[in-house]
């Protein structure tokens, strides 16, 4: 089994992922398929990359540290190709966990919501004592969930924006190197 994460946005990755097969799971939040040597060369050409192998549940099951690195990958760090370009950034969830590390007191307050038939579009500011940013999102109105999602952009947007970028630096080779051992 494949399993593979892709942007909402990245509505032509999500067509052919339909087409070979793949059906999405709403618990795990991720595509999944068959993992044959077409998946394979379709993940490829899409710029995609399985989070984990899985074996057949008759065979074993993956090592302890190898699904934390995957769960690590998929919790932390988001990853997709835009326009054949590989783009890997901190998720909602590493925002987050990296808030409670190195920003306490983090308060978050929601600043503008507007909606239009196509769009809605969120601004929030995060403040801590040390200061303050804003974050914004913007998301198709067409989208499930479209108003929760453009929120946690838009707070993961302005979180990001208050950690230092040595910070989200290190971060990210943390969890890739992991991922790597």
């Amino acid at each position: 089994m494949l399993r593979v994460r892709v942007r909402y946005e990245d509505e032509e990755s999500r067509a052919a992922l339909k087409k070979a097969g793949f059906r999405w799971n709403p618990q795990r939040k991720l595509w999944e398929g068959p993992d044959t040597p077409a998946n394979r060369e379709l993940l490829d050409r899409l710029g995609l990359v399985p989070e984990a192998l899985l074996a057949p549940a008759a065979d074993h099951e993956l090592e302890r540290h190898d699904k934390q690195a995957a769960e690590l990958l998929g919790e932390y760090i988001y990853s997709f190709s835009r326009e054949g370009r590989r783009v890997v950034g901190i998720s909602w969830a590493g925002a987050k966990r990296l808030a409670q590390k190195y920003l306490p007191g983090l308060e978050v307050e929601l600043v503008r919501v507007d909606t239009t038939d196509k769009w809605i579009a969120v601004v929030v500011k995060a403040k801590t004592e040390r200061g303050s940013a804003l974050g914004a999102a913007q998301v198709p109105a067409s989208e499930r969930f479209a108003y929760t999602i453009a929120i946690n952009k838009a707070q993961r947007n302005a979180i990001m924006n208050l950690l230092d970028e040595a910070i989200i630096k290190r971060a990210l080779e943390e969890y890739l190197q992991e991922l790597q051992t």
